[in-house]
């Protein structure tokens, strides 16, 4: 019997390097996640990183200044509010500094909008065991 190999799609990762990065901007509309990225990020920090945590992307919109060295961490679901993730991130210019965090990551259009724009997914349950690297 022979099974075909695939290559794993461009948006899968298993770390996230932040080597250069200054500041970790995280867009979640649950507080727990939120908290959970804080804490992971202070926690790993082994440079001085910033942390900002927003609960919708119209507050990440109206609050935020672009910056040349953050690595953005959107949620594709942001609940009740009229901007979703995917609506966020084609705002950001770099999407290479794009993570989109979400539970929907089997969801066709978010899995498209990443592999058109190279940007990286996380399924929310593998926060946790995602590993924070400076290399």
């Amino acid at each position: 019997m022979t099974l075909p190999t695939y290559q794993n799609p461009i948006w899968a990762i298993d770390s996230i390097n932040l080597n250069g990065v200054n500041n970790v901007v995280a867009v979640d509309d649950d507080p727990s996640v939120l908290n959970q990225w804080r804490q992971k990020v202070l926690k790993d920090n082994q440079n001085e990183l910033g942390f900002c945590g927003y609960e919708s992307g119209e507050r990440f919109l109206n609050e935020n200044q672009p910056q040349d060295r953050a690595i953005y961490l959107i949620d594709h679901d942001l609940g009740k509010y009229t901007v979703n993730g995917l609506n966020l991130a084609a705002k950001i210019e770099n999407k290479d500094a794009i993570y989109m965090v979400t539970n929907n990551f089997d969801d066709w259009e978010v899995q498209r909008f990443c592999e058109d724009f190279s940007v990286k997914l996380i399924p929310k349950t593998v926060i946790p065991m995602l590993e924070l690297c400076y290399n």
